[in-house]
């Protein structure tokens, strides 16, 4: 076959390309067969193919597998209005639900922004507040989390320590929605912050985590032993 070994020496060529602009690391351990046999049936074209069309289709396997994957999209939308004392809960575009929430009151505000939840816990205790219990808690901003309360007769005015408090049947609702449509796909937007004034902010810490304990938890909640769940770094 006439230019044979050219075409051999393109096809190394093309293969260099690939090693150095799209390193196996780049890919998932489920991508990795698909794109290597994507790489394979592009290389044997390039043996086949005119010489002038070899640089080409090398750029354009290197580019094929450095792309990285699409983030999945947001099916679910959280948006807390800190003025109304809200959450709105959209679903695949359309409003299911909206919450009267108790979020950070004067001097614990609940910080504004837009947030992904990080992590989950069925129940969790605040290592900050006297290990007061957080059932159904969806972490989005480090320490500050969806959670259910026992204080509903707060919900409607903010009450909390920075975390948004729901009553603990819309909590269990919430936990059971972000978990259906997965971290990745849940979008927390935290908006409308009401003005107050200017407060020092103690050293080392610029939020306070986690919603205080009710009244009846006083004098347990201190001996109950510390749960292992979601790591040390939540051991305050």
């Amino acid at each position: 076959m006439m230019g044979g070994p050219a075409r051999a020496e393109e096809a190394v060529a093309a293969s260099a390309v690939l090693a150095t602009t799209a390193p196996a690391e780049t890919l998932d351990s489920a991508a990795k067969p698909v794109a290597a046999e994507g790489a394979a049936a592009k290389l044997g074209a390039v043996v086949a193919t005119d010489s002038s069309a070899t640089l080409l289709m090398a750029v354009s396997l290197a580019q094929d597998l450095a792309k990285p994957p699409l983030p999945p999209p947001n099916t679910l939308l959280l948006k807390v209005d800190l003025r109304a004392q809200n959450v709105t809960v959209t679903e695949h575009g359309a409003v299911k639900f909206v919450w009267p929430i108790s979020s950070g009151r004067e001097g614990y505000a609940t910080q504004t922004g837009t947030f992904q939840p990080q992590w989950t816990a069925r129940m969790w205790y605040s290592r900050q507040w006297d290990m007061a219990p957080m059932p159904h808690a969806v972490f989005f901003n480090r320490g500050t989390a969806f959670h259910a309360t026992s204080a509903t007769g707060s919900l409607g005015r903010r009450a909390s320590h920075g975390c948004i408090r729901l009553a603990p049947g819309n909590a269990a609702k919430l936990y059971a929605l972000v978990h259906r449509h997965g971290l990745e796909s849940t979008k927390v937007i935290v908006h409308s912050a009401p003005k107050e004034p200017a407060v020092a902010k103690r050293k080392g810490k610029s939020y306070e985590h986690a919603s205080a304990r009710p009244a009846r938890y006083q004098g347990q909640m201190a001996q109950r032993k510390m749960r292992p769940a979601g790591g040390s770094a939540w051991g305050f």
